[in-house]
């Protein structure tokens, strides 16, 4: 099959799927890594030669990644917590793979019975994630990637499990500073029932992700087109109805409006700053995080995120930081490495 053909019939696979609605398992859609998220998602289309990209993107997994190792770690709100450790290797003429192994500890809560009595803690909430990952270059400016994602969810001491998979299509120009990405997020389902009398959904997502570097300037620009499946976002805010403090009328958002707010939930834009060799600033601002999250009284910088990220030696290690509500931000630290970079020469 001619190169052109087999993408051809990969994006219009990724398209056609668009029918599968949107969950609410929010582990799937966790950032693997401190650069990921200080640019606001967790998903990026960056081609350079930092491993955790090609994580959530298994399009950009590539040769040069074989051997790499490395951890992550973020500590969201209480007990709220995600731990992941990852290792890389080429396999010839079958591509690159990727293992994941992630601990996402929901922490535990006071249990009492229906007459209101202490029963004690609960054994914990957490999800168990295992993933394999596959990259496949095609050519200087074409490649493929898929992620097989298999998860855990606990709830004191009950279990369900889910099947997922990302399939990803990148378009690289090297020369341009240019790369792009389609791609399709948790293809699958849940394997059982869950313990609680809930619906419960994988988060199914087909986004686009863009990367341009100045030529001229040091910076990269990003941007994230999410939820391409779904365009009406807002839910119950469509119809949410304020008060006017002086006339005392009801006030209805208009539809120019409501087209307004939906079309920014669907942007997510981030920048890196690229000051030296070995340093880079990133910035990144979710408007449906700052919708979704915010406390209208106090707006503050909900919805912003931002980062750092260094070279040591042979270390890439990035720290980042994302405001999603006042009440605090999550900190991520992410460290990769190449274990034959210290071998000796």
């Amino acid at each position: 099959m001619r190169r052109h053909t087999y993408i051809a019939l990969i994006i219009a696979t990724l398209l056609s799927l668009g029918a599968f609605s949107q969950g609410v398992y929010s582990s799937f859609l966790l950032p693997e890594s401190a650069r990921v998220a200080a640019l606001g998602s967790h998903v990026t289309s960056i081609y350079d030669d930092d491993f955790s990209l090609a994580l959530s993107n298994a399009s950009m997994l590539r040769k040069e990644f074989s051997d790499n190792v490395l951890a992550h770690y973020a500590n969201y709100f209480l007990s709220y917590s995600h731990l992941q450790v990852d290792y890389a290797r080429y396999v010839e003429n079958v591509g690159m793979f990727a293992a994941s192994l992630a601990l996402v500890n929901f922490g535990s809560i006071d249990e009492y019975d229906e007459l209101g009595n202490y029963r004690g803690r609960s054994a914990g909430t957490y999800d168990v994630l295992m993933n394999i990952g596959w990259g496949r270059t095609l050519d200087s400016h074409f490649s493929l990637g898929a992620n097989a994602k298999y998860m855990i969810s606990g709830v004191d001491y009950d279990y369900v499990h889910s099947l997922a998979v990302d399939v990803s299509a990148s378009y690289v120009h090297l020369g341009a500073g240019f790369s792009s990405t389609l791609m399709v997020k948790n293809i699958g389902g849940i394997i059982g029932k869950y313990p609680l009398s809930v619906s419960r959904e994988i988060p199914f997502e087909v986004l686009l992700a863009v990367s341009q570097k100045l030529a001229h300037a040091p910076f990269r620009l990003c941007l994230v087109i999410p939820n391409l499946q779904k365009w009406n976002l807002l839910g119950e805010d469509a119809n949410k109805i304020t008060i006017d403090p002086i006339t005392g009328n009801e006030i209805k958002p208009s539809k120019i409006a409501n087209f307004g707010n939906n079309l920014l939930r669907h942007i997510v834009p981030g920048v890196e700053l690229l000051l030296f060799k070995n340093f880079t600033f990133r910035m990144g601002y979710n408007f449906q995080r700052r919708q979704e999250l915010v406390v209208a009284s106090r707006g503050g910088a909900t919805g912003l995120s931002w980062g750092i990220g260094l070279k040591i030696h042979h270390l890439h290690i990035d720290y980042s930081r994302s405001s999603y509500h006042l009440a605090g931000a999550p900190n991520y630290f992410t460290v990769s490495t190449n274990i034959n970079d210290w071998q000796p020469k």
